[in-house]
């Protein structure tokens, strides 16, 4: 069990958050919601991503609520990942650029099979006073955000059918995350990105209910 557990990839989970996070920002156009969520979707589905989520405008703010995005893996252990969110606004602010608010708490629901052995699990990503900004136009946007903090943190983990929450720790956190990403969109996505963080930290415990060490 314990080669299963250490062949899960927690960075594979977290891909769609980094996506989500950082997909697109001046080319000196007005850029509206709409124009921001429908990218957003176009580029997650390009890598493999279906996303749902039922949209509705107020007016210079969009919300789209029930957000889900999933991606089957099968060549990484037949592993699929879903990542929710209860909703996610894009505002207009009337000066062309776009503000973008992310729940507090997006849980990642990962489901693998590997060797015959069966996990499932739950991954909540969590952020405290994210602002995040797109600016530019539909083909040329760039991203500003910074947060104060971003929590990868495991809620719950069942192997086999055997509940091994209280076996299993892991979180990751970064404080004072910073950054842009500006993507170029033509018959190609060009991405540049630069990111920062004051620290990263890693808490990890793994304890195998079949070893009489603890270890």
């Amino acid at each position: 069990m314990k080669g299963f557990l250490m062949n899960f990839k927690f960075g594979n989970c977290s891909a769609a958050v980094v996506a989500l996070a950082t997909t697109c920002g001046p080319a000196w156009a007005d850029l509206s919601g709409q124009d921001i969520w429908s990218d957003w979707v176009a580029y997650m589905s390009s890598n493999g991503y279906e996303v749902t989520g039922a949209e509705s405008q107020s007016g210079n703010t969009l919300t789209v609520s029930e957000v889900t995005m999933a991606l089957a893996a099968p060549d990484d252990a037949e592993m699929t990942v879903i990542l929710r969110a209860d909703k996610i606004e894009f505002q207009e602010n009337g000066d062309g650029s776009v503000s973008i608010m992310l729940p507090a708490v997006m849980p990642m629901e990962i489901a693998a099979t590997d060797a015959g052995s069966e996990m499932s699990g739950v991954v909540n990503i969590e952020q405290s006073g994210m602002s995040m900004t797109a600016t530019g136009s539909s083909s040329d946007l760039t991203y500003t955000y910074i947060a104060p903090s971003m929590v990868a943190q495991l809620q719950s983990m069942t192997v086999d059918g055997a509940d091994m929450s209280s076996n299993i720790k892991f979180s990751a956190k970064m404080t004072n995350l910073g950054g842009s990403t500006k993507m170029a969109i033509d018959e190609q996505r060009v991405a540049t990105q630069v990111v920062s963080a004051d620290s990263l930290s890693y808490d990890v415990e793994l304890n195998d209910p079949e070893s009489n060490d603890g270890g």
